[in-house]
């Protein structure tokens, strides 16, 4: 018996080999939430057309508050994860006095 493929979403964004390394570098399970959470909080990311941003953000695995930053890029349709960061809570706080985090 073949199972069917049902459904095949589209990519909201395209991911760049810096921030799979990145992303690859830090444990599985600190990996797979930042990964759910961007894709949660994707619609909080704008930019206007060809403008590069980076973004703050914070998961908490194990109890444990896991700070980080996403680089994005938006060119014309297409919107670029470019690099991840695992950074300091004070620079988390940065981010959120510039209005840039995201968040749930």
């Amino acid at each position: 018996m073949d199972a069917e493929q049902r459904y095949i979403r589209e990519s909201k964004y395209t991911l760049e080999h810096n921030f799979l390394d990145a992303l690859t570098s830090v444990p599985l399970s600190v990996s797979m939430r930042v990964a759910k959470f961007i894709d949660q909080c994707y619609d909080q990311i704008s930019a206007s057309e060809k403008e590069h941003r980076t973004y703050g953000g914070v998961v908490h695995v194990a109890g444990e508050a896991v700070f980080f930053s996403v680089e994005v890029m938006i060119d014309e349709e297409l919107t670029y994860l470019l690099d991840f960061n695992v950074i300091s809570s004070d620079e988390y706080l940065d981010f959120i006095l510039m209005k840039s985090y995201l968040k749930k």
